[in-house]
Formats: C-alpha cells, structure tokens, sequence
C-alpha cells in the first residue's frame, strides 16, 4: 500500500504473513527534505494469549514491545527502546481492561509520556469498537 503526496512524499507499507501467528511488516516515508525520510522494520508474533514486536528503524532505532493477558479482561504489557543516533533508551509499562461494551488504557513511560484512553459502545449499529 502507498501514496504519493502532492509535495512528492512517497508513503508505503509493505505487510507479509509468514506464518499464521508471524507478521513481517515495512514502513516508509520517503521526502526530499534532508534528515526527514524515515524507514522502519517490524516483526511481530501473536501467541494464543500475547503479542510481542520486534523493531528496527532508521537512524539506529532499536525498539521491542510485549503484552500479556493476565485474565479474561486484563492485560499488561511492557516497551523499551534505544535510539543509537541519540543515545537516548526509553522503557514504558502498559495496561488495558477490555469488555464486550467498553475499552480502557493506560501508559506511562520514562520519557515522561502518560496516556489514558477510554471508548465505550454505545449502540450495536455502525462499526465494531476496537
């Protein structure tokens, strides 16, 4: 899948199924502006109740996430990562409390990022709530 924007950034992403619970994917944005083209490589693997990711980006990028149901309607999850370039590293913790009518999220990391999210269904008709 890809686009070209009208300023001439190319888009693409690439996604393969190696396996039925293996996941190759490749993300690019490609521009004309010095320092702003971007490329990423992600491999990720569903387990029968996890889901881990593996990354390598650009710029020396080196990241890795993994989460893990702790009961029907909890998970918890962990992410870390490196950038070479910077030297910069970064770890987060994740939560997230799922039911048949309602989604919530929690993230804090130690770049000082805090995240809370909340969706609730409100009726059965249009899309299916994620």
């Amino acid at each position: 899948i890809g686009r070209i924007a009208p300023d001439g950034r190319l888009n693409g992403r690439v996604k393969y199924e190696v396996t039925e619970n293996l996941f190759a994917q490749m993300n690019a944005q490609l521009t004309n502006e010095p320092g702003y083209s971007q490329g990423m490589f992600n491999l990720d693997y569903k387990g029968k109740d996890f889901r881990t990711q593996c990354q390598v980006g650009n710029n020396g990028f080196y990241g890795g996430n993994y989460i893990q149901s702790v009961t029907k309607n909890l998970s918890l999850g962990t992410e870390g990562f490196w950038l070479q370039q910077q030297r910069k590293s970064g770890v987060g913790f994740l939560a997230r409390y799922d039911t048949k009518n309602m989604v919530a999220t929690g993230q804090i990391a130690s770049t000082g990022l805090v995240s809370l999210s909340y969706v609730q269904k409100v009726s059965n008709k249009g899309f299916p709530c994620y």
